[in-house]
């Protein structure tokens, strides 16, 4: 089912046990693999996805930016990127279990606890940057990738066949697969991502005008996004903005 966007002031580490899905950032998609391990900033607005009637399970590690001081290295190489896709090896698989492991027994109480979930930070940031591919396959599943498409061109006018063509896909299969694994329909997804990086933008940009965020989100006509955004949220975009 579909998820809100999450932006943190927090960076994470997802590793995925077992199943599949996808990473949906507003500039792409990532799909979620058995054996894999990403990055994903602090700031970044993204949500994951299971696949079309697949589970998966995962750990996540959240984390501040400060933490990355420990190590030049990793620092210097997570500079300025947004996410990254990790395809650790088998040792290395080995080792991410064994750190998740570590980190999940672990009790606050415990003497220098600190400093070996900080360790145990920087092993697995180590494995993430010796494992980072660019090579990111494609992703499977056509409702991701719609939901790629759509978080990339917010600010374009949308059309199914559009859609259809992207991910080759029918008109009816699309609508019906989008329906019955993101709890909605496509046209209600758009309104509902649009809406929500309308309140992003709104929260975090205080320079952009109303007019240029209901540009940015696609919406022609500022008057309309600000009727549609105050039966979204109940506050006019000005009102929300100030509270």
């Amino acid at each position: 089912m579909y998820n809100v966007w999450h932006c943190g002031d927090t960076a994470e580490l997802l590793w995925v046990h077992s199943g599949e899905g996808s990473i949906v950032f507003q500039s792409g998609v990532y799909p979620l693999r058995t054996g894999r391990l990403y990055y994903i900033g602090a700031g970044v607005l993204h949500y994951t996805l299971p696949g079309d009637g697949c589970e998966y399970s995962r750990s996540k590690l959240f984390f501040t930016d400060e933490a990355l001081q420990a190590d030049v290295q990793i620092k210097a190489f997570l500079a300025g990127r947004g996410a990254v896709c990790a395809v650790p090896d088998a040792a290395q698989r080995r080792q991410v279990q064994q750190l998740f492991d570590q980190l999940l027994r672990q009790q606050p109480a415990q003497p220098f606890a600190g400093a070996l979930a900080l360790g145990a930070l920087v092993q697995l940031l180590a494995i993430l940057c010796a494992a980072a591919t660019d090579a990111v396959d494609a992703p499977r599943d056509p409702v991701a990738g719609a939901a790629a498409y759509i978080n990339s061109h917010l600010e374009s006018p949308l059309t199914l066949d559009e859609l259809c063509a992207v991910t080759g896909t029918s008109r009816s299969g699309l609508c019906h697969r989008f329906r019955r694994q993101m709890g909605m329909t496509l046209t209600e997804y758009i309104r509902r991502t649009r809406l929500e990086l309308a309140a992003q933008l709104l929260r975090s940009c205080p320079q952009l005008s109303i007019a240029a965020v209901a540009e940015r989100c696609g919406f022609g006509d500022t008057a309309w996004f600000c009727s549609v955004f105050r039966r979204h949220t109940g506050l006019s975009p000005g009102k929300y903005r100030r509270e």
